[in-house]
């Protein structure tokens, strides 16, 4: 028997009626919405916070935030704790996570410790950048190793040099007329 491909578009702060496939007729997603016609739309789904962690972990775990004692940010997930990985890898599934992942703090952590891969087979993550070896560091590395240590975050003396090339001073809103570019 084949087993069907399975697709999650899990996203932040975004209403139902924000596709096109959904009703709404201002914003347009084509490609959404196709994927929404030809798949599962599930019309019925509610978060069960409105918080990006908690609501991740209850979504992963299929636990609610209270159970897992995740019930704002900065609380990590607990360590072996069943996911929907994990249970899909009992299946036959390989699983990747693809961009925002969100599970651990960001302040007070060391962001050169590897992130716990939750079960999924593959990380390429975005939220957390400079504790991964994804594409875009194993490319600089390459290209310009002695720029590496520009796009760590949070190690010093990463942010401080950082700062002082973007001329990004406390309470400044970052441009991305002001990203650093290399050829």
């Amino acid at each position: 028997m084949d087993r069907p491909n399975i697709l999650i578009l899990y996203t932040d702060q975004q209403r139902w009626d924000a596709l096109g496939a959904n009703g709404n007729n201002d914003i347009q997603t084509p490609n959404l919405d196709r994927l929404a016609t030809e798949g599962v739309n599930f019309s019925r789904y509610f978060v069960q916070n409105p918080v990006c962690m908690p609501s991740r972990a209850s979504f992963l775990t299929g636990q609610y935030p209270s159970t897992l004692r995740i019930t704002r940010m900065g609380i990590p997930v607990p360590d072996g704790t069943i996911t929907l990985p994990k249970m899909l890898r009992n299946y036959g599934y390989c699983s990747a996570n693809i961009g925002k992942l969100h599970f651990l703090p960001h302040a007070n952590r060391d962001h050169r410790q590897i992130h716990p891969d939750y079960g999924f087979d593959h990380l390429v993550i975005s939220d957390e950048p400079g504790c991964y070896s994804d594409a875009y560091r194993s490319w600089v590395k390459h290209k310009y190793p002695d720029q590496l240590d520009y796009i760590s975050v949070g190690l010093p003396p990463a942010t401080s040099v950082w700062h002082q090339q973007m001329g990004i001073q406390d309470g400044v809103t970052f441009s991305p007329s002001r990203v650093l570019c290399y050829d």
